[in-house]
Formats: structure tokens, sequence, C-alpha cells
């Protein structure tokens, strides 16, 4: 006999809740290296624009 949704034993299937996504642990990991990474340029791209155009960046 085939299973219904909500017949009281659980979870149908996919992950084990609190399974973490392993693509977006690597995406963030990625992202927080780059950052790091080129901090100094970033400070640096950011002060030579002008204060409008930087809220702009940092409104984003």
């Amino acid at each position: 006999m085939a299973r219904l949704k909500n017949d009281g034993r659980g979870r149908l299937g996919g992950r084990v809740k609190g399974t973490p996504n392993k693509v977006t642990g690597t995406l963030k990991g990625w992202i927080t290296d780059l950052i790091n990474s080129n901090r100094l340029q970033m400070e640096k791209d950011l002060k030579k624009l002008e204060p409008k155009d930087r809220l702009v960046f940092l409104k984003s």
C-alpha cells in the first residue's frame, strides 16, 4: 500500500532535517575567501567612489 501524505509516519523522503546544503556551504566559503583576500583593494575602490555612489553600493 502506498504512503499517504500526513499519515503520521513522518517524512516521505529527502534530506534528514537539519542536514546542511553542501553547495550553499561551499559557496559561502568561497565568497568569504574572496572578500578576505581582496579586502584592501575593495577599500581602495570604495574610497575612489563619490559619496553618492558609495551609498548606493553599500545600500545594495
